[in-house]
């Protein structure tokens, strides 16, 4: 087993992957397969026959996933018998799981059983492992594709997550069966048990994920915070903290040996230690939820400790390949995971230092050149996943991560073991993690707050190619002149992007949202997001997932205007995730009878310039603003929809290129008048594939294109960038659905 046949392995994974999203088929796949075993063959050709069999190890279960996934048309209610996997998440009065379904009689379904994410409004107690009866309304997971989070859609492929839906209100809704006996089981009352004795939500949200690997407590702002500090890899379960539990327990195991005559005539001193470490580091895993950094670590440990027994040579390329091998054999697909890129990627950087430093360095020397090793080899990884870069990452993570792994970590750890045997002394240990969690957090959010701790940005897939052979150069035992010009690879992140609209042009992003809408707009030396794309219950996820990502693809670091048409609790907590991420100069929001002070309200005729660009607000009640450049222009709506406010929109408005389809196409009858006035080129509407079949869409859709005007979906074209100049063709770009 060598480091030339795991990455061949993985090169296949990836290959199948790639194909899968393309779209392309499997015929190929018999063919294949006879020609990895004529590969096999030929000794020197081996590595290609790993990467046939990582193709095709890759490949079947992506086939099995399209099988039982639900198409994008299918929206059905059925009664389902349902066993609920993972730890459910209860917000407010809501729960939140995914559970594996079974039809409880025929209905026109993909193949069973399928796994769905669904919410549960006015939920009893759920509990994980239950098994319920339950009346749903499924439909197809959600696959938005937007500027900066399209690998989004992928999640639902990468957790085998085949549907989603929710739980109707129903008496046929009735619990079948109790939680089994289980490991989750155990997590989940680890979890509840800290909950209720931890106060403080942040606190105990940090503690759980600390504890169990179970990161959906923790909150936007503190991911904000993890984030531009660096120290996200230490909120969950990660491998050094594997890494140290093992050796703590396998030197335990060694002070048990030395004193137990019946265990050393069984077995050398160093077997059973490190057979203890692994065994002990294994339910740790497992505690924590078997996240890929868990599973790279006890298979590298596993395999060190094996070579060391077995007496063969333990080096740093044998060991790697050994982990990376073991979790694609055991997901495949684990290479769509951030977890996966960032675990490699580091302990590589890690080996590779251990094995090309010519001599031991000073304690804080070799601390400082560990971070900045680790830091050189996941910056491009930092940049596709989190499109930023944590400058104050290098000096908080020397801080952090002797403080997270060895106190409050073991601190916690004993507090969850003390809670089955001795609850009063595991309550006391929590009120420690509490107490220097109290401490760190006002530190780590005076750095997060600095505007010099985090750089957002965004590459373009060029730039990837130069910044492989730059961590190289950083990662390599050169003269210290020679490393430092691995830096360069960084100056195309710091020029503006060059997608800028020019002068007197203006860009709108219609995102691809589901049903939510949001448009982001933007001129030479300005921004506006028009609405945060939130809904009922949506609870500012909407805005965290996929506009904040948005923004950082754009290099947006602020934020002129966020305008509302509609405010709620939903929209509310979206206008956090977004100033969280970047300042936002001025708030705007339609007429409501209470305005929060933070809010000024749209008004009737409200008119400005940015950079040759013309915006005005046409109807303050719904935010209805219309943007020109020139004989140019777009119409954005807002929360006009009734037949009132269509027609005080109507009266008011000149010719119009672009219009974004009101009420997101519905009651196609009261747009007739918005139709005419507008005499649009292109006509765009807000709503995912599923509602854009519905009788009134599909009615309200044909009389846009029955007046001469192009229809654009975003459920089924993705999202749209357009660019508007005041002469000429309008430009368009779609983020094409895979």
């Amino acid at each position: 087993m060598t480091i030339s046949h795991a990455l061949a392995l993985l090169a296949g994974v990836l290959a199948a992957i790639g194909m899968h999203n393309q779209g392309d088929g499997g015929w190929w796949a018999p063919g294949l397969f006879a020609a990895g075993l004529l590969l096999y063959a030929v000794r020197p050709l081996r590595p290609l026959a790993s990467c046939c069999a990582g193709f095709l190890w890759a490949w079947w279960p992506m086939q099995q996933y399209d099988q039982s996934r639900l198409g994008v048309d299918f929206d059905e209610r059925a009664l389902v018998v349902a066993k609920i996997e993972g730890l459910p998440l209860r917000r407010g009065d809501e729960v939140l799981f995914t559970a594996l379904l079974q039809p409880d009689r025929p209905v026109r379904l993909p193949v069973p059983p399928w796994r769905a994410q669904l919410r549960w409004p006015a939920a009893p107690a759920v509990n994980a492992g239950e098994r319920w009866q339950l009346l749903v309304a499924l439909r197809a997971p959600p696959d938005a594709i937007n500027p900066g989070s399209a690998a989004f859609a992928l999640q639902p492929l990468r957790l085998r997550i085949h549907g989603a839906g929710h739980v109707l209100s129903s008496a046929l809704n009735r619990r079948l069966a109790p939680a089994p006996s289980s490991l989750t089981g155990l997590r989940e009352r680890i979890a509840r048990a800290i909950a209720a004795r931890v106060a403080e939500r942040d606190a105990a949200a940090l503690i759980i994920a600390l504890a169990i690997g179970d990161t959906q407590r923790v909150s936007v702002e503190q991911w904000r915070v993890f984030n531009a500090t660096g120290i996200t890899h230490l909120v969950a379960i990660s491998g050094l903290h594997v890494t140290l539990f093992c050796l703590l327990v396998a030197w335990s195991g060694g002070h048990l040996w030395r004193y137990c005559p019946w265990l050393q005539r069984r077995s050398a001193r160093h077997s059973f230690a490190a057979l203890a470490g692994l065994i002990a580091s294994c339910g740790y895993a497992l505690l924590a939820g078997w996240s890929v950094p868990t599973q790279r670590t006890l298979l590298m440990l596993a395999s060190w400790h094996g070579l060391r027994i077995a007496a063969r040579p333990r080096t740093a390329s044998r060991t790697l390949a050994f982990g990376l091998i073991g979790v694609l054999l055991l997901d495949p697909l684990a290479p769509l995971a951030a977890g996966f890129w960032l675990s490699f990627l580091a302990v590589g950087a890690l080996l590779l230092q251990g094995a090309i430093t010519p001599a031991p360095l000073p304690a804080w020397r070799a601390l400082l050149h560990t971070q900045a090793q680790v830091a050189a080899a996941l910056l491009p990884v930092s940049v596709a996943v989190f499109a930023s870069i944590s400058l104050a990452g290098l000096a908080v993570n020397l801080v952090a991560i002797p403080l997270f792994s060895l106190l409050l970590v073991p601190l916690i750890l004993a507090a969850v073991v003390a809670l089955g045997v001795w609850p009063a002394l595991g309550g006391l240990l929590l009120k420690g993690a509490v107490l220097v969690i109290s401490y760190f957090w006002p530190l780590l959010h005076a750095v997060a707050a600095s505007p010099a701790a985090l750089l957002q940005t965004s590459a373009p897939r060029w730039w990837y190619l130069l910044a492989a052979p730059a961590v190289a150069v950083a990662l390599l035992p050169w003269r210290p002149w020679m490393r430092g010009t691995a830096a360069l690879a960084l100056l195309p992140l710091a020029i503006p992007a060059a997608t800028e609209p020019a002068s007197g042009r203006f860009a709108a992003t219609v995102f691809d949202l589901g049903r939510g809408q949001a448009v982001l707009l933007r001129t030479a030396h300005h921004a506006l997001l028009f609405d945060d794309g939130e809904t009922w219950e949506s609870a500012g996820t909407a805005s965290a997932a996929h506009l904040v990502a948005a923004l950082r693809y754009y290099r947006i670091r602020h934020l002129d205007v966020l305008m509302l048409p509609h405010l709620d609790a939903d929209h509310g907590a979206g206008v956090a995730a977004i100033a969280s991420a970047v300042p936002v100069s001025t708030l705007r929001v339609g007429a409501m009878r209470n305005v929060p002070p933070e809010f000024v309200p749209c008004r009737n005729g409200e008119r400005w310039r940015w950079d040759g660009v013309d915006f005005e607000l046409l109807d303050g009640s719904a935010c209805a603003l219309r943007i020109s450049a020139g004989r140019n222009a777009l119409l954005l709506p807002g929360a006009a929809a009734a037949r009132a406010q269509i027609l005080q929109l109507a009266s008011h408005l000149p010719p119009t290129a672009v219009v974004l389809i009101p009420g997101q196409g519905r009651a196609a009858a009261r747009q007739m008048e918005l139709i005419e006035a507008a005499a649009p080129r292109l006509a765009i509407l807000g709503a995912d594939a599923r509602a854009a079949r519905s009788a009134s869409v599909a009615a309200s859709v044909a009389a846009w294109r029955a007046a001469g005007a192009g229809i654009h979906i975003t459920g089924v074209d993705g999202a749209l960038e357009l660019q508007f100049r005041p002469d000429g063709p309008i430009g368009l770009l779609r983020w094409c659905k895979p």
